[in-house]
């Protein structure tokens, strides 16, 4: 059965302003707004590298220091620094961003590691500070994308801490994140594939834990570029995206119908 005027009217009319609004959203993404990233020594190791990658036109925060949990974070057991009291996450909520990049959860790994077999109790502070941290930032309306932790090799100079904390981050954290990000619809931004998935992505780990190496920062300062970019969606892009499903709609309503089989 061949294809009729109006399906083809369809088709056409669908990727036409479909593509136009793949193209407004994409300009408008070049255009200013504020945007962040945050979490700890990880998110500091591509910091140089995501400001070089981001638009210029992008208003870019980083909230984020080495060795920092979840807890910490939220302020649950705060950090004080020169008798001052942090509360990272009040700290990302003044800025105000449209959205934020957040990646924790390699710290929350080490805690007990050597004594702690279940680490039951170290988990449940994780997602219980983090289920925090998400109600907060959404309360403030900044829509967070949810970077999964990057990938930990056991070598020396803390083998045996790296590699109980990747056992427990495949098991419990990277999981759990995947599954509240579904549950709260959020975004992700998948280190741990963007980095298996690159090959010889072992050699971009100086220490097993960071990506110290420009070649490993661009890898992370891209794709999370690439995700702010999908979190912001403009109106003129929203708007002709609403509109193509609304033409589609409309011409697959008022479709040639098809000819009836002869019985």
């Amino acid at each position: 059965m061949g294809v009729s005027k109006n399906e083809k009217l369809v088709i056409f009319l669908s990727a036409f302003l479909l593509f136009a609004a793949t193209t407004a959203q994409a300009q408008e993404c070049d255009e200013f707004f504020v945007t962040a990233i945050a979490g700890d020594s990880i998110t500091n190791a591509y910091w140089t590298e995501f400001k070089d990658a981001a638009p210029e036109a992008w208003e870019i925060h980083k909230v984020a220091l080495g060795g920092l949990r979840a807890e910490v974070f939220n302020g649950k057991e705060p950090k004080v620094i020169n008798g001052i009291v942090i509360d990272y996450t009040q700290d990302l909520i003044d800025i105000g961003p449209v959205n934020v990049v957040l990646m924790l959860g390699t710290n929350d790994s080490f805690v007990g590691w050597d004594h702690d077999h279940d680490h039951s109790v170290a988990f449940t502070n994780y997602t219980d500070s983090m289920t925090s941290i998400l109600d907060r930032l959404d309360e403030a309306g900044i829509a967070v994308i949810l970077g999964i932790p990057t990938p930990m090799q056991g070598i020396p100079r803390g083998s045996a801490k790296n590699a109980a904390g990747e056992v427990l981050l495949e098991a419990l954290y990277r999981p759990w994140l995947r599954e509240e990000a579904e549950f709260r619809g959020l975004l992700i931004v998948d280190f741990f594939d963007v980095f298996v998935s690159y090959p010889g992505w072992e050699d971009l780990f100086a220490d097993g834990v960071h990506p110290y190496t420009d070649e490993g920062g661009y890898l992370m300062a891209d794709a999370a570029t690439d995700a702010i970019c999908l979190q912001y969606v403009p109106e003129p892009g929203l708007w002709l995206s609403i509109l193509a499903g609304a033409v589609t709609l409309a011409l697959l309503k008022f479709r040639a119908p098809s000819p009836k089989r002869e019985l």
